[in-house]
């Protein structure tokens, strides 16, 4: 069951910045593979990358 998004102030600033992208599109992995490779996806990064059609994104998205 999906709920609402997240509203800012229930953001915790001490989680990563969150990245949804399409897996399915080519541009949008071969630049999540660059980031990757640049260490963007790396616990202490500041950054999580997650697919859209994940359950996580469908939380952090809420219903729509």
């Amino acid at each position: 069951m999906m709920g609402e998004p997240l509203s800012a102030s229930q953001l915790d600033p001490q989680q990563p910045c969150l990245l949804i992208y399409d897996e399915h599109c080519r541009l949008c992995v071969a630049t999540k593979e660059r980031l990757d490779r640049a260490g963007m996806n790396v616990p202490g990064s500041g950054v999580r990358m997650i697919p859209y059609a994940s359950e996580d994104a469908a939380r952090a998205l809420g219903e729509q």
